[in-house]
């Protein structure tokens, strides 16, 4: 398996694609319920429900189709490539609501803006 430079990743938005992109993140859990019995030596355990997160960081573009459909509380399709778009790239689907979208600036530097989302239904792990 190769290493895979973050600046290929690529990210679309309900079919949008974000621009001016700098941190991506997807994160996904499952919940766990013991079911060790009597007379064995360790507990054990079984996966129960999934869950997924998604997070990034871009500069604000007020021409960003895709920053523009991260209205908060609205339910997106997330599309996340992060070895670029080519053939062969693995890629990330998934349906989220947006929980946050949070533009900050300072007197010198950039106008940027962290986001959240979290994931409704199955995150799908694919091929292109």
């Amino acid at each position: 398996m190769s290493t895979v430079l973050g600046k290929a990743g690529f990210l679309r938005i309900s079919a949008l694609t974000v621009t001016e992109l700098r941190r991506y993140a997807i994160n996904q859990t499952a919940d766990t319920v013991e079911d060790t019995v009597i007379g064995d030596d360790d507990k054990t355990r079984k996966a129960t429900l999934k869950d997924w997160r998604m997070s990034g960081d871009v500069y604000f573009n007020t021409e960003d189709v895709g920053q523009g459909a991260m209205t908060v509380g609205s339910t997106v399709t997330v599309e996340l490539y992060p070895e670029g778009i080519g053939s062969g790239s693995r890629l990330y689907t998934g349906r989220c609501i947006i929980t946050s979208f949070d533009p900050s600036g300072a007197h010198d530097g950039m106008v940027e803006v962290p986001f959240t989302g979290e994931g409704t239904g199955a995150l799908v792990r694919s091929t292109v």
